[in-house]
C-alpha cells in the first residue's frame, strides 16, 4: 500500500512538473462542501465498488477447454468490464455530442484505461486491492482538492496516463523481486547458520 501511495505521489510530481513548461491554472472545480458531496464522495464509492467487483470477477473460475487446453476467462472478462465501466463513467460525466468528444474519449480515456486496467488486474491478483484503491483515489480526486493544475494538452496527459502504468509495473517488479531475493538470501543464511551451530554443538 505504501508503494502505491509513493507511486501516486510520483505521478502527481511528474504531472505538476509539466506546469513549469505548460503553466499552472486554477482548477475548473474548486474544493467545497458541494464538491465533497456531489463529486468526491460518489467517486470514492465508485472506485471502492469497482475494485471490489474486480476482485470478485478475478477469483471466479471461468475455465473453458479449447483443443485440450484450459483457459480461464475471468481475467479477460474482468479487464473488458473494467474498461467499459471507465468509458461509461466518462460518458456520464462529459456527455459525447460530436466527433471531437468521441476522439477525446478514445484518446484520453480508452488507451489510458486499457493500460491501467492491465496493471490493476495484475496487482489485484498478485498483491492486494487496497493499494489500487488508494492509488486511484489520489489520482482521481486531486483535481478537486488541489486548487491549481497544469495547463497540459490532452494528448500529453493521455500519453502520460497510458505510459505511467508500465513504469509502475517495472518499479513494482524490481522492488518485489529484490525483496523476495533478500528474503531467500536471509532464509538460506539463517538455515546455514543454524546448521553450523548444530554441528559445532554436536562436535562439542
Amino acid at each position: 500500500m505504501i508503494i502505491m501511495i509513493v507511486l501516486a505521489l510520483m505521478y502527481l510530481g511528474i504531472y505538476y512538473a509539466t506546469g513549469l513548461y505548460f503553466d499552472l491554472v486554477n482548477s475548473k472545480i474548486l474544493f467545497s462542501i458541494n464538491t465533497l458531496f456531489r463529486i468526491i464522495f460518489p467517486l470514492t464509492i465508485i472506485i471502492v465498488a469497482t475494485e471490489n467487483t474486480r476482485e470478485i470477477f478475478l477469483y471466479q473460475d471461468l475455465t473453458i477447454t479449447i483443443k485440450s487446453k484450459k483457459i480461464n476467462l475471468s481475467p479477460f472478462i474482468t479487464f473488458i468490464s473494467m474498461v467499459i465501466i471507465d468509458l461509461l463513467i466518462y460518458n456520464g460525466s462529459y456527455n459525447i455530442k460530436n466527433l471531437e468528444d468521441l476522439l477525446t474519449i478514445v484518446g484520453y480515456v480508452l488507451f489510458a484505461s486499457l493500460s491501467s486496467n492491465l496493471l490493476f488486474n495484475y496487482i489485484s491478483i498478485r498483491y492486494d486491492k487496497r493499494g489500487i484503491i488508494i492509488y486511484r483515489l489520489i489520482i482521481t480526486l486531486f483535481p478537486y482538492i488541489i486548487p491549481v493544475v497544469p495547463q497540459i494538452y490532452t494528448f500529453f496527459e493521455s500519453f502520460l496516463k497510458m505510459l505511467y502504468p508500465y513504469i509502475m509495473y517495472v518499479i513494482i517488479e524490481k522492488l518485489f523481486s529484490k525483496n523476495e531475493f533478500l528474503s531467500l538470501l536471509s532464509f538460506v543464511f539463517l538455515k546455514k547458520h543454524s546448521f553450523f551451530v548444530k554441528k559445532m554443538s554436536d562436535w562439542r
